[in-house]
């Protein structure tokens, strides 16, 4: 670009602050957006794969037991002696407790060899000694600080023995084994640790470290023949799988909200570069009079819009590395775990210089195109002649392949086809298609939106109606961004208001009781919590007023090829039904449970092909055994992988002992006095009551933390069509002063003036508006369709009319205020100077 080219761009960013503030806005909303959801969800499942890559070390294959329970420690002779193992660790290890003062810390008790286990993990002592004696306990040297804990300090563990207060007898330096992301590792002697947890003389798993040439595979089949039934040998990373399913739905939906801000960011982008161009017009016709070609004109407004990518890109990583921090404290609620504040990688800010560029780009190649295709005498018109044209079949015929060809595609979505992740792509494009298909209809629906207006407002709305058709590229362009807006905007509110009722219907079912004692929540994406002491049960069972005692306790297996969590529960109370039952008898369902059958979760069924009546193989210490399904049920935890068993049967197939949490049925007239002793006894043992209206509370914060997520990228979406309807009406202002001048002169008013500009706006709003609403009632009902079959759960679909309703005079008013500012600006045009405005 030449200085005096460069000059010229730099006058016409400073002769028009505001429209260049609100193409920056424009990118910076759809760069945050896409910086903020990256790093959130990816915060989230790196943070649970250093979880499982700081327990495992170095190990390339781990030794466990089908149900997560413990095994006979003589296992660890015969695995050392297969060929290739360089060396076997055994380990005990065990969610746990640590208090300090009124400070609860959630740790992973990790027994271990200390001469075996350096083989894993690699750490130094920085202060102290490494378990040389048979007590004490040490921790990481970071997460020991954070905590304001020192050598020779005593803390408290909660453990199946009750509280045991242990000594820090030292400091580690972590070289692999780092702090765990989600709370900390205290490492304890083996011996030590299989009393306190009571599994003397058992193992929860044995970490093989392999010799170089060693091949992974050839060793893992040898350790499995020698292995007993129920035993597996699998390698670390597997334990992720539960995670990353667990996670899948939080992020589907929040790259579809990101998708979606995305496209309206573009229409935006490209709305402005319009008026832009629009505006300059005849000032880039006097450029080509005077020599410039056309490659130079085309370069001019690209590299104008480079710049301003650039800085929106810059803008939109800042605000979207503080959106990041948000999101990431809205899925720390829901999973109930401490995740860090943010892990950041290279990828977010690659796809922020992706998007923020390739948006501004896209927004400036049309109108670049259109600039300089025109000649000097077309460019220096009132109207350019490509803003005045018709239909142009060209798009139609585009619009309409773009949207049976979305259509196709989130057909072969729903039917299982295509993966779930493609779905935003086709539901993006469906709604491009659609606005590329509006022009067939505007002077039609311009008329129907005049017509009851008339009779009250009659020359303003004729002024009005005629001003919306001459300029049909930029009303149109305008009208696409407000049906995006209420389409995305009514679709997706919709689909979440479906599944924060459904997930208020789950929990109102599920948590069925009076009272639960537990040591800490249950991880929502592994299950995953800390034993209660053993004696506290006896204890419960001894407060009078109370009417039944269940127990929960949480465990992973693997049932039909998928990583589960199986939920054991007694199922004492005849009268109540445990679990969101879908599909079965609830009797018949109860009786089948104590008879060895299981309730599985839809998700679960859906993966697995299965149904209620079905066989559902699981891996047990017995071996794979194959049992009855019960019944389907609706399950929100570990991402609805779940299974539902009843206790004696997981004892018996599965090894399962202790006890995650007590639910506990009370004495309606003695709940008080049955409150209180049982605080009493959670307070003894380190543990935690909650009311049934504590726990509704509490899962009611998560659920609105994440509602909260979505709801914040939609409402962006909004934000950016009002700024289109200010570009419009602006662009549309400065085109008529001369023509507002000549009206004001023969005798139109102020308040007219203000009326025909309003007026305009009311029309692109119902125009675009009033088929956005109807258009997001289908987008609702499309996300209703494809998520049982993408995910196995079926989420009621609840017509709305009242929000519908609400939505669209919201809209409205929204449009309305967004064209008072240009409004009032050509109120206050001065006559006889808007006569000689060029």
């Amino acid at each position: 670009m030449t200085p005096a080219l460069w000059k010229y761009s730099v006058r016409a960013i400073r002769r028009r602050p505001g429209r260049a503030a609100l193409t920056l806005l424009s990118v910076v909303i759809g760069v945050a957006a896409v910086v903020s959801v990256s790093i959130a969800t990816s915060t989230t499942q790196q943070a649970y794969r250093e979880m499982f890559a700081n327990v495992s070390g170095r190990a390339s294959l781990e030794v466990v037991a089908n149900g997560g329970g413990s095994y006979d420690q003589e296992v660890l002779k015969t695995v050392e002696q297969v060929p290739g193992v360089e060396t076997a660790v055994p380990v005990v290890q065990r969610p746990t407790i640590m208090y300090l003062g009124g400070r609860r810390v959630k740790l992973v008790a990790m027994g271990i060899d200390p001469m075996r286990d350096r083989a894993v993990r690699r750490y130094e002592v920085q202060r102290g000694t490494f378990l040389d004696g048979p007590g004490g306990v040490v921790l990481e040297a970071d997460f020991a600080k954070a905590l304001g804990i020192d050598v020779g300090r005593e803390v408290k563990f909660l453990t199946r023995k009750g509280m045991q207060r242990m000594q820090v007898a030292g400091l580690l330096d972590a070289k692999g084994a780092g702090a765990l992301r989600l709370g900390g590792l205290v490492f304890m002697r083996l011996e030590v640790a299989q009393h306190l947890f009571g599994v003397d003389g058992e193992l929860d798993a044995i970490q093989i470290v392999l010799r170089p040439d060693a091949g992974s595979n050839t060793v893992r089949e040898a350790i499995a023949r020698l292995l007993p039934v129920g035993l597996d040998v699998r390698r670390p990373a597997a334990r992720s799988q539960l995670v990353e399913e667990t996670l899948h739905s939080s992020n589907q939906g929040l790259r579809m909200a990101t998708a979606f801000s995305l496209l309206l960011a573009a229409f935006i982008i490209l709305n402005t570069f319009l008026m832009n161009v629009g505006e300059r017009r005849q000032q880039l016709a006097l450029l080509r009079a005077v020599g410039a070609t056309r490659r130079q004109i085309v370069w001019l407004l690209v590299r104008e819009s480079l710049v301003m990518g650039g800085i929106g890109t810059a803008l939109g990583i800042v605000v979207g590395l503080f959106g990041a921090y948000l999101l990431t404290h809205s899925l720390t609620g829901l999973l109930q775990v401490s995740l860090p504040s943010m892990i950041l990688t290279a990828q977010p800010f690659l796809l922020a210089a992706l998007f923020g560029f390739g948006l501004s780009l896209v927004g400036a190649a049309v109108p670049a195109r259109r600039a300089s295709r025109l000649t000097p005498l077309e460019a220096l018109g009132a109207v350019a002649p490509d803003d005045m044209e018709g239909v142009s079949y060209k798009s139609i015929a585009a619009g309409l392949l773009i949207t049976l060809v979305s259509a196709g595609l989130l057909t072969g979505v729903m039917a299982g086809w295509l993966p779930a992740g493609f779905g935003p792509v086709p539901g993006v494009f469906l709604l491009v298609g659609l606005v590329f298909l509006l022009p067939l209809g505007l002077d039609r629906l311009a008329h129907w939106v005049a017509l009851p207006l008339r009779p009250l407002l009659g020359a303003e709305t004729r002024l009005a109606e005629r001003q919306v058709l001459r300029h049909r590229a930029r009303s149109t362009l305008t009208i696409g961004v407000l049906f995006l807006a209420a389409s995305t905007g009514i679709g997706l509110g919709n689909a979440i208001l479906d599944n924060v009722q459904d997930v208020r219907d789950w929990y109102h079912q599920t948590v069925a009781a009076d009272f639960f004692i537990r040591a800490m929540m249950p991880d929502m994406a592994t299950g995953l919590s800390a034993d209660l002491p053993e004696e506290l049960g006896d204890e419960i069972r001894q407060v009078p007023g109370i009417t039944n005692i269940d127990t929960a306790r949480f465990v992973q297996a693997k049932a039909a090829g998928q990583s589960v969590v199986i939920i054991v529960r007694e199922f004492t109370d005849p009268e109540r039904m445990y679990f969101d039952l879908e599909k079965g008898d609830p009797q018949e369902v109860r009786r089948r449970l104590h008879e060895g059958g299981v309730v599985i979760a839809t998700v679960l069924a859906q993966r697995a092909g299965l149904g209620a009546g079905d066989a559902i193989s699981i891996e047990t210490r017995e071996g794979t055994r194959t049992l009855r399904i019960a019944g389907l049920a609706d399950e929100y935890l570990v991402g609805g992988l779940a299974v539902y068993m009843q206790r004696d049967v997981a004892r018996r197939l599965l090894g399962v002992s202790g006890v995650d949490a007590y639910i506990i049925q009370a004495d309606q007239g003695r709940l008080a006095d049955v409150k209180q002793r049982l605080q009493s006894l959670a307070e003894k043992h380190g543990a935690l009551l909650h009311s049934l209206s504590d726990i509704r509370r509490m899962i009611d914060g998560m659920v609105d933390r994440i509602e909260g997520a979505l709801w914040g990228v939609l409402v962006l979406g909004f934000i950016v069509a009002a700024i289109g309807v200010v570009n419009t009406l602006t662009m549309n202002v400065l085109e008529q002063t001369r023509e507002l001048g000549l009206l004001r002169i023969v005798a139109m008013t102020r308040r007219q003036v203000r009326r025909t500009i309003l007026l305009q706006a009311v029309m692109m709003g119902a125009i675009g508006l009033v088929p956005g609403t109807l258009a997001g009632v289908c987008v609702a009902y499309l996300v209703y369709l494809a998520t049982a079959p993408v995910t196995g759960h079926t989420v009621e679909f609840i017509f709305r009319p009242t929000m519908l309703a609400g939505s669209l005079m919201v809209a409205i008013g929204i449009v309305i205020a967004a064209a008072w500012i240009p409004a009032a600006r050509a109120a206050r045009l001065n006559a006889s100077e808007a006569l000689h405005y060029q």
